[in-house]
């Protein structure tokens, strides 16, 4: 996860999304915009999600709720 912020002097306007998937199936998305009208700037965020590793904390935390679950009963 990042941010990013920038600069500007001049006038001026951006803005752009991007997404991809990378050879070992990890998302990356991206965002960021700015608008200068004489100074000003951008701002933006990246972030990546590894299905793997979602897969693996969804089902460690349902392991998590069944122990609960055996130790309640």
């Amino acid at each position: 996860m990042g941010v990013t912020a920038e600069g500007w002097a001049g006038a001026g306007a951006e803005a752009n999304v991007n997404y991809e998937r990378d050879d070992n199936g990890v998302w990356e998305f991206s965002a960021k915009a700015g608008v200068s009208p004489i100074v000003g700037g951008a701002l933006g965020f990246e972030f990546t999600v590894d299905p793997g590793k979602v897969a693996d904390t969804a089902r460690d935390a349902a392991d998590a709720v069944g122990d609960m679950f055996d130790g309640v009963f």
